[in-house]
Protein backbone atom coordinates (compact mmCIF):
# COMPACT_ATOMS: atom_id res chain seq x y z
CA UNK A 1 0.00 0.00 0.00
CA UNK A 2 1.06 3.60 -0.58
CA UNK A 3 -0.24 6.74 1.15
CA UNK A 4 -0.36 9.90 -1.03
CA UNK A 5 -2.25 12.61 0.90
CA UNK A 6 -3.87 15.44 -1.08
CA UNK A 7 -4.95 17.47 1.97
CA UNK A 8 -3.63 18.19 5.45
CA UNK A 9 -4.67 16.30 8.54
CA UNK A 10 -5.90 12.81 9.28
CA UNK A 11 -7.08 10.52 6.49
CA UNK A 12 -8.67 7.06 6.61
CA UNK A 13 -9.82 4.39 4.24
CA UNK A 14 -10.75 0.72 4.00
CA UNK A 15 -9.02 -2.07 2.11
CA UNK A 16 -11.55 -4.73 1.10
CA UNK A 17 -10.72 -8.18 -0.29
CA UNK A 18 -13.53 -10.42 -1.60
CA UNK A 19 -13.12 -14.08 -2.56
CA UNK A 20 -15.60 -17.03 -2.89
CA UNK A 21 -18.39 -15.16 -1.20
CA UNK A 22 -16.24 -14.11 1.75
CA UNK A 23 -15.15 -10.56 2.43
CA UNK A 24 -12.27 -9.30 4.57
CA UNK A 25 -11.38 -5.70 5.26
CA UNK A 26 -8.73 -3.61 6.94
CA UNK A 27 -8.85 0.01 8.09
CA UNK A 28 -6.17 2.35 6.71
CA UNK A 29 -5.15 5.56 8.50
CA UNK A 30 -2.57 8.23 7.87
CA UNK A 31 -1.84 11.93 8.41
CA UNK A 32 -1.22 14.37 5.58
CA UNK A 33 1.36 17.05 6.32
CA UNK A 34 1.86 20.37 4.56
CA UNK A 35 5.17 20.53 2.68
CA UNK A 36 6.78 22.28 -0.26
CA UNK A 37 8.01 20.31 -3.26
CA UNK A 38 10.65 21.75 -5.61
CA UNK A 39 10.07 20.71 -9.20
CA UNK A 40 12.84 21.50 -11.71
CA UNK A 41 14.87 19.75 -14.37
CA UNK A 42 17.40 17.19 -13.21
CA UNK A 43 19.01 16.80 -16.64
CA UNK A 44 22.07 18.58 -18.00
CA UNK A 45 21.34 22.23 -18.87
CA UNK A 46 23.14 22.80 -22.17
CA UNK A 47 23.39 26.44 -23.27
CA UNK A 48 24.70 25.39 -26.68
CA UNK A 49 27.61 27.02 -28.50
CA UNK A 50 28.56 30.41 -29.94
CA UNK A 51 31.54 32.19 -31.48
CA UNK A 52 34.15 34.07 -29.49
CA UNK A 53 33.09 37.67 -28.92
CA UNK A 54 29.52 36.98 -30.05
CA UNK A 55 26.24 37.42 -28.21
CA UNK A 56 26.02 35.75 -24.77
CA UNK A 57 24.42 32.32 -24.54
CA UNK A 58 21.27 32.34 -22.39
CA UNK A 59 18.89 29.67 -21.13
CA UNK A 60 15.81 30.03 -18.88
CA UNK A 61 15.28 27.41 -16.17
CA UNK A 62 11.88 27.04 -14.49
CA UNK A 63 11.39 26.28 -10.78
CA UNK A 64 7.92 25.18 -9.62
CA UNK A 65 6.43 24.57 -6.20
CA UNK A 66 4.49 21.35 -6.66
CA UNK A 67 3.72 21.04 -2.94
CA UNK A 68 0.97 22.41 -0.70
CA UNK A 69 3.10 24.75 1.43
CA UNK A 70 5.21 27.81 0.62
CA UNK A 71 8.62 27.01 -0.86
CA UNK A 72 11.33 29.17 0.74
CA UNK A 73 14.29 29.70 -1.59
CA UNK A 74 17.41 30.31 0.49
CA UNK A 75 19.96 30.55 -2.33
CA UNK A 76 20.33 30.11 -6.09
CA UNK A 77 23.86 30.12 -7.52
CA UNK A 78 25.88 28.94 -10.51
CA UNK A 79 29.60 28.32 -10.90
CA UNK A 80 31.81 30.59 -13.01
CA UNK A 81 32.14 31.45 -15.85
CA UNK A 82 28.34 31.18 -15.89
CA UNK A 83 26.19 33.94 -14.40
CA UNK A 84 22.50 34.07 -13.62
CA UNK A 85 19.58 36.47 -13.35
CA UNK A 86 17.33 35.40 -10.48
CA UNK A 87 13.66 36.01 -11.18
CA UNK A 88 12.45 34.01 -8.17
CA UNK A 89 10.93 35.45 -4.96
CA UNK A 90 12.02 34.46 -1.48
CA UNK A 91 8.82 32.45 -1.02
CA UNK A 92 7.16 30.59 -3.90
CA UNK A 93 3.52 29.74 -3.19
CA UNK A 94 2.02 26.31 -4.00
CA UNK A 95 1.51 25.85 -7.73
CA UNK A 96 3.57 28.93 -8.66
CA UNK A 97 6.53 28.95 -11.08
CA UNK A 98 9.50 31.30 -11.35
CA UNK A 99 12.37 31.51 -13.83
CA UNK A 100 16.15 31.73 -13.46
CA UNK A 101 18.08 32.77 -16.57
CA UNK A 102 21.58 31.36 -17.02
CA UNK A 103 24.16 33.17 -19.17
CA UNK A 104 27.62 32.48 -20.59
CA UNK A 105 29.56 35.44 -21.97
CA UNK A 106 31.87 34.21 -24.81
CA UNK A 107 35.15 35.87 -23.79
CA UNK A 108 37.36 32.77 -24.06
CA UNK A 109 37.40 29.66 -26.20
CA UNK A 110 36.57 26.28 -24.70
CA UNK A 111 33.89 23.96 -23.32
CA UNK A 112 32.78 25.19 -19.91
CA UNK A 113 31.07 23.14 -17.21
CA UNK A 114 29.43 24.36 -14.06
CA UNK A 115 26.58 23.57 -11.68
CA UNK A 116 23.29 25.30 -10.89
CA UNK A 117 22.57 25.00 -7.16
CA UNK A 118 19.16 25.68 -5.58
CA UNK A 119 18.83 25.57 -1.78
CA UNK A 120 15.26 25.51 -0.38
CA UNK A 121 13.20 24.25 2.55
CA UNK A 122 11.81 21.41 0.42
CA UNK A 123 12.59 17.82 1.46
CA UNK A 124 16.13 17.00 0.45
CA UNK A 125 17.36 20.57 1.05
CA UNK A 126 19.30 21.46 -2.08
CA UNK A 127 19.32 20.46 -5.74
CA UNK A 128 22.27 20.63 -8.10
CA UNK A 129 22.08 20.39 -11.90
CA UNK A 130 25.09 20.33 -14.28
CA UNK A 131 25.44 23.24 -16.75
CA UNK A 132 27.46 23.30 -19.97
CA UNK A 133 28.26 25.81 -22.72
CA UNK A 134 30.78 26.00 -25.55
CA UNK A 135 32.63 28.94 -27.11
CA UNK A 136 34.26 28.33 -30.48
CA UNK A 137 36.72 30.32 -32.55
CA UNK A 138 34.88 32.45 -35.06
CA UNK A 139 35.63 31.38 -38.68
CA UNK A 140 37.46 34.66 -39.31
CA UNK A 141 40.58 36.40 -37.98
CA UNK A 142 40.17 38.32 -34.72
CA UNK A 143 43.33 40.24 -33.81
CA UNK A 144 43.84 41.60 -30.27
CA UNK A 145 46.75 43.52 -28.74
CA UNK A 146 47.83 43.72 -25.12
CA UNK A 147 48.34 45.92 -23.18
CA UNK A 148 45.85 48.58 -24.24
CA UNK A 149 48.31 51.38 -23.38
CA UNK A 150 52.00 51.89 -22.52
CA UNK A 151 53.50 54.88 -20.72
CA UNK A 152 57.25 55.47 -21.13
CA UNK A 153 57.50 58.44 -18.77
CA UNK A 154 60.09 61.23 -19.16
CA UNK A 155 63.02 60.69 -21.51
CA UNK A 156 66.03 62.76 -22.51
CA UNK A 157 65.65 63.97 -26.08
CA UNK A 158 67.51 61.73 -28.54
CA UNK A 159 67.96 58.85 -26.06
CA UNK A 160 66.14 55.55 -26.39
CA UNK A 161 64.10 53.96 -23.61
CA UNK A 162 64.23 50.27 -22.74
CA UNK A 163 61.72 48.45 -24.96
CA UNK A 164 58.30 47.40 -23.75
CA UNK A 165 56.47 44.43 -25.25
CA UNK A 166 53.14 44.36 -27.09
CA UNK A 167 51.49 40.96 -27.49
CA UNK A 168 49.55 40.40 -30.72
CA UNK A 169 47.08 37.49 -30.71
CA UNK A 170 44.78 36.09 -33.38
CA UNK A 171 41.84 34.75 -31.37
CA UNK A 172 39.84 33.86 -34.47
CA UNK A 173 39.41 30.65 -36.41
CA UNK A 174 41.08 31.87 -39.64
CA UNK A 175 44.53 33.26 -40.51
CA UNK A 176 45.11 37.03 -40.36
CA UNK A 177 46.86 37.76 -43.66
CA UNK A 178 48.74 40.87 -44.72
CA UNK A 179 49.81 41.59 -41.15
CA UNK A 180 51.51 44.98 -40.75
CA UNK A 181 52.80 46.83 -37.70
CA UNK A 182 53.04 50.63 -37.62
CA UNK A 183 53.40 53.62 -35.30
CA UNK A 184 52.01 57.01 -36.32
CA UNK A 185 54.77 59.09 -34.71
CA UNK A 186 58.55 59.44 -35.22
CA UNK A 187 59.08 59.57 -31.43
CA UNK A 188 58.33 55.85 -31.01
CA UNK A 189 59.83 52.90 -32.86
CA UNK A 190 59.54 49.14 -33.19
CA UNK A 191 62.93 47.71 -32.22
CA UNK A 192 62.11 44.01 -32.61
CA UNK A 193 59.22 41.75 -33.63
CA UNK A 194 58.40 38.10 -34.13
CA UNK A 195 55.36 38.93 -36.28
CA UNK A 196 55.42 37.95 -39.95
CA UNK A 197 53.09 38.61 -42.84
CA UNK A 198 50.53 36.05 -41.63
CA UNK A 199 49.36 35.34 -38.08
CA UNK A 200 47.78 31.90 -37.94
CA UNK A 201 44.52 31.24 -36.14
CA UNK A 202 44.95 30.89 -32.36
CA UNK A 203 48.56 32.13 -32.60
CA UNK A 204 50.56 34.88 -30.90
CA UNK A 205 53.49 37.08 -31.87
CA UNK A 206 55.29 39.97 -30.15
CA UNK A 207 56.58 43.46 -30.91
CA UNK A 208 59.03 45.42 -28.74
CA UNK A 209 58.40 49.17 -28.78
CA UNK A 210 60.74 51.93 -27.53
CA UNK A 211 60.43 55.69 -26.96
CA UNK A 212 63.07 57.94 -28.55
CA UNK A 213 61.86 61.57 -28.46
CA UNK A 214 63.25 63.93 -31.10
CA UNK A 215 61.53 66.98 -29.60
CA UNK A 216 60.58 68.26 -26.17
CA UNK A 217 57.17 67.98 -24.48
CA UNK A 218 54.45 65.33 -24.16
CA UNK A 219 54.23 62.81 -27.01
CA UNK A 220 51.38 60.47 -27.87
CA UNK A 221 51.06 57.85 -30.58
CA UNK A 222 49.34 54.62 -31.55
CA UNK A 223 50.92 51.25 -32.26
CA UNK A 224 48.60 49.65 -34.84
CA UNK A 225 48.26 46.15 -36.25
CA UNK A 226 46.62 45.96 -39.66
CA UNK A 227 45.52 42.77 -41.44
CA UNK A 228 42.47 41.13 -42.94
CA UNK A 229 40.97 41.53 -39.44
CA UNK A 230 39.84 44.90 -38.02
CA UNK A 231 42.76 47.06 -36.86
CA UNK A 232 43.91 46.65 -33.26
CA UNK A 233 45.95 49.33 -31.46
CA UNK A 234 47.92 50.13 -28.30
CA UNK A 235 48.14 53.74 -27.08
CA UNK A 236 51.71 55.04 -26.46
CA UNK A 237 52.76 58.05 -24.39
CA UNK A 238 55.90 59.72 -23.06
CA UNK A 239 57.59 63.09 -22.66
CA UNK A 240 60.79 64.39 -24.30
CA UNK A 241 63.06 66.33 -21.94
CA UNK A 242 66.06 68.67 -22.08
CA UNK A 243 69.28 67.88 -20.21
CA UNK A 244 69.11 68.47 -16.44
CA UNK A 245 69.66 72.01 -15.26
CA UNK A 246 70.24 73.43 -11.79
CA UNK A 247 67.94 76.07 -10.34
CA UNK A 248 68.41 77.92 -7.03
CA UNK A 249 66.68 76.16 -4.17
CA UNK A 250 65.20 73.45 -6.40
CA UNK A 251 68.23 71.35 -7.24
CA UNK A 252 68.81 69.59 -10.55
CA UNK A 253 65.74 68.66 -12.58
CA UNK A 254 64.68 67.74 -16.09
CA UNK A 255 62.87 70.26 -18.24
CA UNK A 256 60.20 68.44 -20.25
CA UNK A 257 58.06 71.36 -21.37
CA UNK A 258 57.74 71.93 -25.15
Amino acid sequence: MRFVPVTNGNASGVLTVSSSGATASATLVGTGLRQSVLEMTSALIDLGSTGLGGAPLTRPVSLRNAGNAALTIDRISVGLPFTLTNGCPLNLLPGETCVVTLELNPTAIGTFNGSLSVVTNAPGGSRSVPVRGQVQARPEPVVRVSPASIGFGDRMGGSQSPPQRVTVTNEGGADAAGLSLSINSPHFLIVNTTCGNVLAAQSTCFADVAFQPIAFGPKRASFSVGSTAPTAATALSGAGCRPPSASPGRGTRLSCAP
